[in-house]
């Protein structure tokens, strides 16, 4: 298939690899253990493989679709080089039930929602490396609060690095509704990070909405 997309006049606008990876179980023998382990990085040289085909000059996809794939929260910044080049095609991309447009992440206000209901972690972490840089500039508004629970811990860290690259200096609200899965320690973070970003003159924030989080939670409830 990689080798297909790198074809010089291929003429493929739409590729479906949804569930064709098989994912490893935890099991307890040695041998099962032993095969996830290779399986495992069966998976992550296929996921390797598919994103420098992505980024070929001859790759015409307009639609690609990787529910179930291989990518995770972990390895999905390594489709933001290939999306971001200027001759990308791609205009639907589906790591989960949102059909990411990697050129159009904002909707028409400039707000940064990770696919509301539909997103899910790696579609976040993605996205926020597809912003990093002039992208940056169009947001206006993020918001966790849609995404929820979903977005995990693991992509803390990336909307953390964008705030504090100074990706964002134009971005005026910023909320954390129902980001319950959020410690009181991740939460001071990223208010350091806007507060470095305001006292640089890199962040215009103007509202914050931080209601049904934990920030206030004490051991008592």
């Amino acid at each position: 298939v990689c080798n297909l997309l790198e074809t010089p006049g291929n003429q493929l606008t739409r590729l479906v690899l949804s569930h064709t990876m098989e994912s490893p179980h935890p099991e307890t023998s040695p041998a099962r253990r032993s095969a996830g382990t290779v399986l495992e990085a069966l998976r992550n040289l296929a996921v390797r493989r598919l994103c420098a085909a992505l980024g070929s000059e001859h790759c015409a996809l307009t639609e690609l679709s990787l529910l179930e794939f291989g990518f995770t929260p972990e390895n999905v910044e390594l489709l933001a080089p290939p999306l971001r080049r200027p001759s990308c095609t791609i205009q639907s991309l589906r790591l989960s039930e949102w059909a990411m447009h990697p050129r159009r992440l904002l909707d028409e206000a400039g707000a940064l929602t990770f696919g509301k209901a539909d997103g899910r972690a790696t579609d976040a972490v993605l996205a926020c490396a597809l912003l990093t840089g002039e992208p940056g500039l169009q947001v206006r508004s993020m918001s966790l609060e849609y995404i929820g629970n979903r977005l995990e811990r693991s992509c803390f860290q990336a909307v953390c690095r964008l705030l504090e690259g100074r990706h964002l200096p134009n971005l005026r609200v910023l909320s954390l509704r129902h980001a319950a899965w959020l410690t009181k320690k991740q939460i001071a973070a990223i208010l350091r990070a806007i507060s470095e970003a305001i006292s640089e003159g890199a962040c215009q924030l103007h509202e914050l909405i931080l209601s049904q989080t934990h920030l206030c939670v004490t051991a008592f409830g």
